[in-house]
């Protein structure tokens, strides 16, 4: 059905990704050529990112969640600050900005905590949270997910792994805790329509509600991915900026494996089917992202450092020539001035030192 693209995309946008223990790396020509960034993080000898967001408005300016904090770039992931008080903010995982008030943004962290910034980034209060799980599975319970309702900034979604999901309706003051039927949340979105869904990937299964969480509906992911090579695990989930039926989900043979896959629904993660990559990935996908400034164009990385990209809603596909370490997320922005990006929670970076230029080979 789909054919196999075998010519370069265009190269006027910019990648970032998220590594573990390498800062960030980053291309302004869209994956032609790379350049560590370590030496802006903290601590510069091993820094973890594990989250990216765009600023809703600056298209050009992003937000790094890190061990020790947030940091901030302006010019597309090239240089960094960071922009807390060192050790005020630490083991960050998601990183939401209010589209309505981008000064207001939230951070989820590891143990699970949330923490709220009306400065944008520079000072966080720690919010009051219900009981939660101190210890499961996978070791310390961490926020993997935060999404902010784009037509109510008081409505924010916390998604934890493995404690469930949280929900305030009141930007932060208050939270309480939303049974599901999977507790080990990956990923979540918001998706615009009448009624309005959110979305929790899980592992195994992919849940729904249209009333604010009180009842919850599994789509049936298995059914669609049962049986193909690098499914067996689902991680990522990403939306169309301008179509919130199409979206894309991010699978894996396990949480790290030794392959995986990427699937495209059109019907709001009714149905699904796998995309046309040349082979299976190396690993699980650990991260995508869609972005307003071309809504067509789809960026994903693999945990063991495979970078794909779309630029056709995920008809064709182009792996990126270079291969990294350990990646977390992956963001995409353009160079151009006039476009403006939306804000899509995903988490991005990758890094060894702003001077290591690593053209594709």
């Amino acid at each position: 059905m789909f054919a196999e693209r075998s010519v370069l995309m265009s190269q006027d946008y910019s990648i970032t990704i998220g590594t573990t223990g390498r800062g960030t790396w980053n291309s302004l020509d869209g994956g032609e050529s790379w350049m560590l960034q370590r030496k802006w993080f903290f601590p510069p000898e091993s820094p973890i990112v594990r989250a990216l967001t765009l600023h809703p408005s600056e298209p050009h300016t992003v937000y790094a969640g890190g061990d020790r904090g947030v940091h901030r770039s302006t010019d597309n992931g090239r240089n960094w600050e960071m922009i807390n008080t060192p050790g005020h903010l630490t083991n960050v995982w998601s990183i939401a900005i209010c589209q309505d008030d981008p000064n207001t943004m939230f951070a989820g962290v590891s143990p699970t905590g949330l923490h709220r910034s009306r400065d944008e980034g520079h000072t966080w209060e720690k919010l009051s949270l219900p009981p939660l799980a101190t210890a499961c599975e996978v070791g310390d319970p961490r926020v993997t997910e935060m999404v902010i309702d784009p037509d109510d900034s008081r409505i924010i979604w916390a998604g934890i792994e493995v404690d469930g999901i949280l929900r305030s309706v009141d930007q932060g003051d208050t939270w309480v805790r939303i049974p599901v039927p999977n507790e080990d949340i990956h990923s979540m979105v918001i998706g615009q329509g009448n009624p309005k869904r959110v979305f929790a990937l899980t592992p195994r299964e992919l849940y729904v509600t249209m009333d604010m969480g009180e009842s919850w509906e599994a789509t049936g992911t298995k059914r669609f991915t049962n049986g193909i090579n690098g499914a067996r695990y689902q991680r990522w989930l990403v939306q169309k900026p301008d179509d919130h039926r199409v979206m894309f989900m991010g699978t894996g043979s396990f949480n790290v494996g030794d392959c995986g896959n990427i699937f495209r629904s059109m019907d709001f993660g009714q149905s699904w089917e796998p995309v046309p990559l040349s082979k299976n990935t190396n690993s699980t996908v650990f991260g995508m992202h869609t972005n307003a400034a071309d809504p067509n164009r789809v960026v994903a990385c693999s945990v063991n450092g495979e970078v794909w990209a779309s630029d056709d809603i995920g008809d064709t596909w182009h792996l990126i020539e270079q291969t990294f370490g350990e990646l977390n997320c992956i963001a995409w922005q353009p160079n151009s001035e006039q476009i403006r990006a939306e804000h899509t929670p995903t988490g991005m970076q990758a890094g060894l030192g702003g001077n290591v230029i690593v053209p594709r080979s």
